[in-house]
Formats: structure tokens, sequence, C-alpha cells
């Protein structure tokens, strides 16, 4: 028909909105346009996803065995209104089932909805609970959204003296101490020296490097 002709149209939910602002009730614009014109629908794009999921852990995505830590997927408040669901997985290709449902789980954690929220507990017992946990988001128009954290092993830094560890230096003469860091650990630990518990910064007569 004539009054579909001169139309550019994009699909929002259950309506047809026209570039002139015209809405139309969907039922109504498939039973006048589709049979014999073409719809362009508006196509969402990964752009959208861009912000829309906050993922953290709590107390800390570094762990150690004993340990038990919540995982928080949050969606921003412009995604609101457009969610079908939520979901976690694990690896990539593990999901993660709420309690009553986890036998099955690739981790000892169950995962909880709580409205537009989702949550994972997870009780750190072995390595299979360590690795990357992903949120994510069925959005009303099609498109899926993730966003994903990973769980650490906590690991001790190795910090080793090279060389000599006791000095008599005369003075007026120049001491150098060095130390190793073979191993900076998990989370990255960073050197740092001191004198009686106090740290030690460059002056006239000390470098630290």
């Amino acid at each position: 028909p004539a009054a579909c002709s001169n139309y550019h149209y994009s699909c929002s939910r259950s309506r047809i909105m026209a570039t002139s602002g015209v809405a139309l009730p969907l039922k109504n614009f498939l039973r006048l346009c589709c049979l014999t014109w073409t719809l362009h629908v508006a196509v969402a794009t990964s752009d959208q996803c861009e912000g829309v999921l906050l993922v953290s852990a709590s107390p800390s995505n570094v762990v150690q065995y004993g340990d038990r830590v919540l995982l928080y997927c949050t969606p921003t408040t412009n995604a609101t209104d457009t969610i079908d669901a939520v979901s976690w997985t694990k690896d990539s290709s593990y999901v993660i089932l709420p309690a009553g449902e986890s036998s099955s789980n690739p981790c000892h954690c169950t995962s909880a909805i709580n409205g537009s929220s989702s949550s994972v507990f997870l009780n750190v017992t072995d390595s299979t609970d360590v690795g990357t946990y992903v949120c994510s988001l069925q959005l009303s128009f099609s498109l899926t959204c993730r966003a994903s954290i990973q769980i650490l092993t906590a690991v001790p830094p190795v910090l080793s003296a090279v060389g000599s560890t006791n000095w008599t230096a005369n003075q007026g003469s120049t001491v150098t101490f060095s130390v190793s860091l073979t191993n900076p650990g998990t989370p990255l630990a960073s050197v740092v020296w001191s004198k009686n518990g106090v740290p030690l910064s460059n002056t006239s007569n000390m470098v630290v490097t």
C-alpha cells in the first residue's frame, strides 16, 4: 500500500516506529504491510554491551583453599528494563546451576538470581574452583552481553638475597645490597626497602632502585 512505501521502520518490542514518528501496533502493521513490503528492522550491535554489566568478587578474586567468595553480576540501570535472562558459566562452557540443581556444577558453587541481578556463591575447595567465571545477560532484543572475572589462587612471592647479607664497611665506602624477586606471586608483589621499619628513598648518599 502507498501508506507503507515511504517509511523506514524499526522494531521495538511489540510496536513498530516509523521514521515519521508514527507508532503502529505490531499486529496492525503486519496486517497492513508485511505481505507486500519489506520491513527494515534495526539490528542491535555489540556497542550496546559496553558498560551494561558490572561483575565483581567479594572479598577478593585472589583466593586460598577454604575461602568463601561471592561473585556479583549487576546490570546497569540503563539495561534493567530489557533483560530476559541472566546466567553464569565457568571456563566458557559449564553452566552454573542454583542450589538444588548443583550436583553437576563445574565447581563447588551455586548460582542465585535476585531480580535483574545474579550471584555465585563459591566455596573454594580445590583447583576446580579456580578459573574464569562469565555472566551472560540476554536482552529482549536478542542481544547477549557478557562480562567475566578470573578467580586466582594466591601464590606467595619468592624473594632472595643476592650476594652477602653481612657487610663491614668503612666510613666513606660504598656498599650495595641486592635482592631477586624470582617469583612475583599472585597478586603481584612489589619490593620496598626499609631501615628499622622506615621505608627508604633516594637521598644524596643513597640510591634505591
